[in-house]
């Protein structure tokens, strides 16, 4: 349903015109972002007023301006509808080997792995991973304990979330 939001938002500029566009569709990309950014960090980072006390915005306005009508404004259009096709679309048990049996699927990964959502991943709740970590039989769950939702993972957006990412990916090649 997020993910269809975002589609809408973006597509309902009459200039992405069916992706065929030749004048950027700003409007939609800015609706785009907006749509983004109440789920890209988790409530407790706009209660605890981060978009202002550490990324230094004026206020929520500035912050949806200056940050995510920005980050949007660059994206080519159809680049944006791609990977929202892709993240509705990809589904490890979605062939023949495995015939949508999820638990399969998971459980044919013999890789180590670390799998670290946030705590607030407002895309990727923990019980999700949990559910992938409990079917692979060389992965654990390494929660990040962060208010900032989804970016928790993004290179240096947050240094307390990076020094808990590296602490467990030096764990996980030195196991």
């Amino acid at each position: 349903v997020f993910l269809a939001g975002l589609r809408a938002a973006l597509t309902a500029d009459g200039r992405f015109n069916g992706g065929d566009w030749t004048e950027r569709p700003l409007a939609g990309l800015a609706a785009f972002g907006r749509v983004y950014a109440g789920w890209a960090f988790s409530q407790a980072f706009y209660r605890e007023r981060l978009d202002i006390e550490a990324m230094g915005f004026a206020s929520a306005d500035a912050f949806l301006e200056s940050y995510w009508d920005n980050l949007f404004a660059a994206c080519d259009p159809n680049d944006l509808m791609a990977m929202t096709w892709t993240w509705q679309h990809g589904d490890i048990a979605d062939n023949e080997l495995y015939a949508g049996d999820f638990a399969k699927a998971l459980a044919a990964i013999q890789a180590r792995a670390v799998v670290m959502p946030s705590a607030t991943d407002l895309y990727f709740p923990v019980a999700d991973s949990e559910i992938e970590v409990a079917g692979m039989a060389n992965a654990r769950l390494a929660t990040i304990p962060s208010v900032w939702g989804h970016v928790a993972g993004a290179v240096g957006a947050n240094a307390a979330d990076t020094q808990f990412i590296d602490a467990r990916l030096r764990e996980a090649l030195e196991g």
